[in-house]
């Protein structure tokens, strides 16, 4: 998983590491990793969105929040697959 370096606090997030949070995240999951590591609600949502500056003080939640799109990104990709698998299925029951 990831590791921040010296280099990376006291900025945002690469954009591309916003739009993948933006895209896996949702506003319950911000909420479970804010209370887990002890950081506020808000203090997460902006660092999540590039608003402000990745510190120590919430790279852990951060790191927890990146597990979790990945997490949800993998559930959402195994989900399609299936609802392909099932769509085709209902297809060719339905065209016969």
């Amino acid at each position: 998983m990831c590791s921040f370096k010296e280099h990376n606090y006291g900025r945002p997030l690469p954009e591309s590491m916003v739009a993948f949070l933006t895209e896996y995240i949702h506003k319950k999951d911000v909420q479970e990793i804010a209370e887990l590591h002890l950081v506020s609600f808000s203090t997460v949502n902006l660092v999540r969105y590039g608003h402000t500056n990745l510190a120590k003080s919430n790279a852990k939640a951060i790191k927890a929040l990146m597990k979790r799109a990945v997490e949800n990104c993998g559930r959402l990709h195994t989900q399609s697959g299936e609802d392909i698998k099932t769509f085709d299925k209902i297809m060719a029951d339905e065209m016969a």
